[in-house]
């Protein structure tokens, strides 16, 4: 983990968000790409390759979504990529920060240098850029520049293969499940 001073938006919501993507130095670079719940890159995204595709198991009446039957990963730096790369109070944002981002902030497409992506604005006028990384499925990057796909440290527990993810293309802005295996870039936020 490299030992750098990362810098937070306060958009005046429950959590305060990072101004660039685990990985990245400027916002409108990409970043890193990860599994669910897999805090390194890998050369390949596929249901093999993810630690925690396959673990899950149904436990007590519920889905645990990995081997420590913890229903959530946020904070967890075994599991945690915002965590486990940048330490501190960084974390990934849970289903509900993200869903506070979508529902009280107001989105613009926008080109910050020559990359796509949206301006984010919140409640106190300030405004982070989420670059259209696209995403990482086997070993192809597809939609780069027409989709964000930005992990969500919530499980689905409803099945033991999906976790939540916020996800932006053709307009639309929403928060929903999605295998865990895929390749997605990770916005960090803190208290």
């Amino acid at each position: 983990m490299e030992n750098k001073d990362y810098q937070f938006v306060d958009l005046g919501l429950t959590v305060k968000w990072a101004s660039c993507n685990v990985g990245a130095d400027t916002p409108e670079e990409y970043g890193d790409f990860f599994s669910w719940g897999d805090i390194e890159t890998k050369p390949s995204y596929t249901g093999d390759s993810c630690r925690t595709y396959e673990r899950a198991v149904y436990r007590g009446g519920k889905y645990s979504p990995y081997k420590k039957g913890i229903d959530e990963i946020c904070t967890d730096a075994e599991y945690d990529a915002a965590r486990a790369n940048w330490g501190g109070a960084w974390h990934m944002p849970t289903k509900a920060h993200m869903d506070e981002l979508v529902s009280r902030c107001s989105w613009e497409w926008v080109e910050l240098g020559e990359v796509k992506g949206y301006k984010v604005t919140g409640p106190s006028g300030n405004s982070i850029f989420l670059p259209a990384a696209g995403w990482l499925y086997g070993s192809s990057h597809t939609n780069v520049g027409v989709v964000g796909a930005y992990w969500c440290s919530t499980p689905i527990m409803a099945g033991n293969k999906e976790a939540y993810r916020l996800l932006f293309a053709n307009g639309e802005i929403l928060v929903q499940g999605y295998n865990r295996y895929c390749g997605f870039t990770v916005r960090p936020v803190c208290e």
